[in-house]
């Protein structure tokens, strides 16, 4: 069973969500016209559609729909507390190479880059770090889209002025959470020097 395109933007969020009643095609016209209603910027449509921002994120498992989602989930990070989200899943994601969802967060993880949505909260540096490692593994899905995008947009980052001083915090509870123990921590220490350079790295306090 399947419908015309609606109109209302409570229709229209439906209709792109909607995996049993609707078809395919609907749904990737469904989420092309959301790109065009973000990009007019009407807030009060903004304010509806990014309430819907964990279930747009798991249709980026969606293979022939993950190309239509990602300009969606790019436009509603303009929302700070909405990027603050998108980005602790991403780092969430990130040391799970062979999840089922990895494609889909590397190539929202490029959209992100390449739209410039990055900017000067703690997780904003947390994930341009990350990005700068994870285009390091040679089998990484859009390895050299995400390389070219922080060469051309974040080459040089911002003035140190502006870096918040909490970072290295903030980084610390993306990667570990809030309760990690010495023993895990030591362990990623070891891990990423073989990783990132095969040489030896010194044990670390929480």
């Amino acid at each position: 069973m399947d419908y015309q395109l609606p109109t209302t933007i409570s229709d229209i969020i439906t209709a792109a969500l909607d995996e049993k009643m609707v078809s395919e095609n609907t749904r990737t016209r469904a989420l092309d016209l959301l790109v065009l209603v973000l990009i007019l910027k009407t807030m009060k449509y903004f304010e509806e559609i990014k309430k819907f921002r964990a279930r747009f994120m798991l249709l980026l498992e969606k293979d022939n729909l993950r190309v239509h989602v990602v300009p969606v989930i790019s436009l509603l990070a303009k929302d700070v507390n909405v990027r603050k989200a998108i980005l602790s899943q991403i780092i969430s994601l990130s040391t799970s190479p062979g999840n089922h969802s990895f494609k889909g967060y590397i190539t929202l993880l490029s959209r992100l880059i390449l739209d410039q949505r990055l900017k000067t909260e703690p997780l904003d540096y947390v994930t341009i770090l990350l990005a700068c490692t994870l285009v390091r593994q040679p089998r990484l899905h859009l390895r050299f889209q995400v390389a070219s995008a922080l060469w051309c947009y974040y080459n040089k980052l911002v003035d140190e002025s502006t870096i918040p001083d909490d970072l290295v915090s903030w980084f610390t509870i993306a990667l570990f959470g809030r309760h990690a123990t010495k023993m895990e921590v030591d362990s990623w220490c070891e891990l990423s020097s073989r990783w990132l350079s095969n040489s030896p790295v010194e044990s670390h306090q929480t």
